[in-house]
């Protein structure tokens, strides 16, 4: 559990790191637009934020070690497909 619990928060450490550069590439952009405006009208077209900046960790990682960490011990894995 205490593997599954420090991949689970580099996960959320990794998540923020890539809001936070989405973040800062969305407000690259926007100034780029700004910088190249030819008028009021063109600066108005700018989007401040282009790009959606998704905060979700990928816990998927973990999960596939865990369950194999969890098999490796002894436990079983039982694989459910919605079909």
């Amino acid at each position: 559990m205490s593997t599954k619990n420090v991949c689970y928060n580099g996960a959320q450490a990794q998540a923020q790191t890539n809001v936070n550069a989405c973040h800062q590439q969305n407000s690259y952009s926007y100034q780029a637009c700004v910088n190249r405006a030819q008028s009021h009208d063109d600066v108005k077209k700018c989007n401040p934020n282009p790009q959606y900046c998704s905060a979700n960790p990928n816990y998927w990682n973990c999960d596939e070690s865990y369950r194999q960490c969890f098999a490796a011990c002894g436990g079983t894995v039982n694989v459910y497909k919605n079909e």
